[in-house]
Parts: structure tokens; C-alpha cells; sequence
């Protein structure tokens, strides 16, 4: 024996309890998506920031003064989008851990919302192939989010068989009332 007595004393929660727990909405929609999924929007987001970075650099050697703008808006978006999807890249900087589970705790679709207006600002104040190129793939990384946010949905088959389900427990409910006497509808 190791000398260390450890006693596991696990309490179940039994018919009875009435305590309940609830899952944060966070939680619950990183359940309905698969962990490869989540992982790829993660580096393509993380790629995504660091390329539109580069790009909103090359962006800002111009001689026009709105492709001047739309490359420095590129180099804020491209550091939000690193600092969101990779905030290891940035833990020299205190504030990025609280907006990370901030950010975290919000619904899918709000990050992919956030991510295509990242992306079509630039290219709408400068239209050029660098602008592009540097928005496409968080515009990408946004589409993205926004299919994790419609999640997992069934084939035709399944949804034909649950509907009838549904159906006919309608029609059921309407033969018997709760004391099991038949009701008399028209």
C-alpha cells in the first residue's frame, strides 16, 4: 500500500433530487458541432488574421488615401480575428483572456456577423485585389461560423418520420382527454 487511504465518496443524484443543472448556452452549442470542425474554423481564422495583417500592410503603400484606410482597418480587423481564434498568439497583452471568454460565451452567429463585416468593409472602401485576397478568408472564417451556428441537421428522411411522430401524438391527445373518457369534438 502506498500509506494514502483515499475514500470515494460520490454522492449520485438519485429519482429524488431536486437540484438541476444547467449547461451554459456556449457549452450546448460546441456540443451540437463536432470537435475537427470547431478546430478547422479555429486555423483558418487564425490564418485568416495573420494574412489579412499582411495584406492591410502591402494595402497601406499606396498613394490613395482611402486604400490607406481600408489597409489599416485591414490590419485591426486581421489582429481582432488573431486575437479571437488564437489568443495565445497575444498573451502579452492582459485584456485578450476576458474578451476571449466574453466572446466565447456568445452565439456562433454573432462571431460569423462579426467576422463578414470585418471582411466586406475594407473591400467596400477599397476595391482591389489585395484588399480582397486579405478579406476573403475571414470573410470564409465567417461563413464558417455561420454554418457551426445553423449546426447539425437532420436528412429528409428523418424529418418525414419525427413529423409523423409528432402527428400522430397530436391526434391521440385529441381522442381521450387527461381521465381517458373520449372527448366529443366536431
Amino acid at each position: 500500500m502506498s500509506g494514502v487511504d483515499v475514500e470515494f465518496n460520490q454522492s449520485r443524484p438519485g429519482p429524488d433530487d431536486t437540484t438541476t443543472t444547467t449547461a451554459p448556452a456556449p457549452q450546448r452549442q460546441d456540443q451540437e458541432v463536432s470537435w475537427w470542425f470547431r478546430l478547422v474554423i479555429r486555423a483558418v481564422g487564425s490564418f485568416a488574421g495573420i494574412w489579412c495583417m499582411v495584406c492591410g500592410l502591402w494595402r497601406c503603400i499606396t498613394f490613395t488615401p482611402l486604400c490607406l484606410v481600408a489597409g489599416i482597418f485591414m490590419i485591426f480587423g486581421g489582429f481582432v480575428v488573431v486575437v479571437l481564434e488564437a489568443p495565445v498568439c497575444c498573451q502579452w497583452l492582459d485584456l485578450v483572456d476576458r474578451i476571449t471568454k466574453w466572446v466565447d460565451q456568445k452565439p456562433h452567429w454573432q462571431k460569423g456577423a462579426a467576422y463578414l463585416i470585418f471582411s466586406i468593409i475594407p473591400v467596400a472602401i477599397c476595391a482591389s485585389l489585395t484588399t480582397f485576397l486579405g478579406c476573403a478568408l475571414i470573410f470564409v472564417t465567417g461563413a464558417l461560423y455561420g454554418l457551426m451556428a445553423v449546426g447539425k441537421k437532420g436528412d429528409a428522411i428523418q424529418l418525414a418520420h419525427r413529423y409523423k411522430q409528432q402527428d400522430q401524438v397530436a391526434m391521440e391527445t385529441r381522442l381521450v382527454d387527461n381521465r381517458g373518457q373520449p372527448t366529443e369534438e366536431p
